[in-house]
């Protein structure tokens, strides 16, 4: 039965997050339960009959969990989409170099609750795991509707891409923060990579 339940609860959660229109998910998904349950019922199988209440009580659950964090986070910040707003964001990570400039991940501030969000800069910069990042920013939501990649970005957590529309200050941090060790750690394991490898199959070994 663990199996079922979970089965209903990944599919309400997976069509939750990446429908193009989760309007129309809830009373669609509540829909298709209940017929299932009232087959089930027709045909008389106590064991049919208690997968489809399973599948039916996981799907519901992870609505219910999907939903509540909507609520509680994501309908915030789709208030914020296409908006600009001065903010100071945490570098998470190292820049990372692009084709008109820098994009780096950090975490910002909304309404006290911390946020993922990938910076767009329209310049080259070296920045580092820690350093702080004060500025106008452009914000896009990474809903399913809204943005093209929006599967990638949020299988990394992050909800909000800010393009930079103005100047910049960098506020350097005088040591890496315990918490970045990962983005340390990979940087330090590419540099290796680099070391080991030609250069045309070094790519491939990232």
């Amino acid at each position: 039965m663990l199996m079922w339940f979970t089965i209903g609860f990944s599919a309400s959660c997976g069509l939750f997050a990446y429908g193009r229109d989760s309007r129309w998910l809830l009373p669609a998904a509540i829909v298709a339960v209940l017929l299932l349950v009232a087959g089930s019922c027709l045909t008389r199988k106590k064991q049919l009959i208690r997968t489809a209440v399973t599948v039916l009580v996981g799907s519901l659950l992870g609505f219910g969990w999907f939903g509540a964090y909507y609520l509680g986070y994501l309908q915030q910040l789709q208030t914020m989409d296409a908006e600009q707003f001065v903010m100071t964001v945490t570098a998470t990570d190292y820049g990372r170099g692009i084709e008109y400039g820098t994009s780096v991940d950090g975490i910002v501030l909304v309404e006290g609750k911390p946020c993922q969000i990938c910076l767009y800069l329209t310049e080259k910069m070296e920045i580092h795991p820690g350093d702080r990042l004060e500025g106008r920013f452009r914000l896009q939501v990474t809903m399913a509707d809204r943005t093209d990649d929006a599967v990638w970005f949020q299988g990394r957590g992050i909800f909000l891409l800010g393009y930079q529309t103005g100047e910049i200050k960098v506020v350097s941090s005088q040591k890496i923060p315990g918490w970045c060790f990962t983005a340390l750690l990979r940087q330090k394991i590419q540099a290796i990579l680099t070391q080991c490898f030609p250069e045309d199959t070094s790519a491939f070994a990232k």
